[in-house]
């Protein structure tokens, strides 16, 4: 029991639980902000907006090899590249352009204009190889036989086709851009766009 006379001692119970409490509600406070920044962020990986965005490119690309230098442009669908040392013919699949002279070819229409746009896009370039589903690795003239790509996504063939200097390659069996590839054509043929123009061979006879 207190002493009436002497003077009633102040205690702090009250301010130390009063601190206690505003240090809890500070360290809730915190563990929200951190499991809200921690939804976010795994929110983000699966709505297209977050790191699974830039992963993409990385994973359409894991079927591609190189970078190779293209070291000459035989024509529009033919090129000569540089593995690591060793030049190697290349047939672009997929695609088909038209002849121009040779030893054993005798001039197409539309054939100068194709190796021309062949060498505009490729010449001295570095270019990325995809092998053809369901396709060989080589033809009858020992010619590798593979999709080319430019700076590794785009893709040369459909750039070709999209823009009238070829026709898709009917033989063999389908591959998987072959849908693409029409498609680039039907494109190229209703708009009248290069070898597709009503004019573009007038000169021939």
């Amino acid at each position: 029991m207190h002493d009436a006379g002497q003077p009633i001692e102040l205690t702090r119970p009250r301010a130390t639980r009063r601190s206690a409490t505003r240090r809890a509600a500070r360290g809730v406070a915190v563990l929200a902000a951190v499991l809200a920044v921690a939804l976010l962020t795994f929110g983000c990986a699966f709505d297209g907006s977050g790191p699974s965005e830039s992963a993409a490119p990385r994973m359409a690309s894991q079927d591609r090899q190189g970078p190779y230098r293209v070291a000459t442009v035989i024509d529009g669908d033919t090129i000569k590249v540089n593995k690591r040392g060793r030049v190697v013919t290349v047939r672009v699949l997929g695609i088909d352009t038209p002849e121009v002279a040779g030893p054993y070819t005798s001039q197409e229409c539309f054939g100068k204009e194709a190796s021309a746009q062949g060498r505009k896009l490729l010449a001295g370039r570095d270019v990325w190889l995809a092998a053809g589903q369901g396709q060989a690795s080589q033809d009858r003239y020992g010619r590798d036989l593979a999709f080319v790509f430019i700076q590794e996504t785009k893709d040369y063939g459909l750039a070709m086709l999209g823009d009238g200097f070829a026709r898709v390659y009917r033989g063999g069996a389908p591959h998987q851009y072959a849908a693409q590839y029409r498609d680039a054509e039907q494109s190229a043929q209703a708009a009248g766009r290069g070898l597709w123009s009503p004019t573009a061979c007038a000169d021939t006879t």
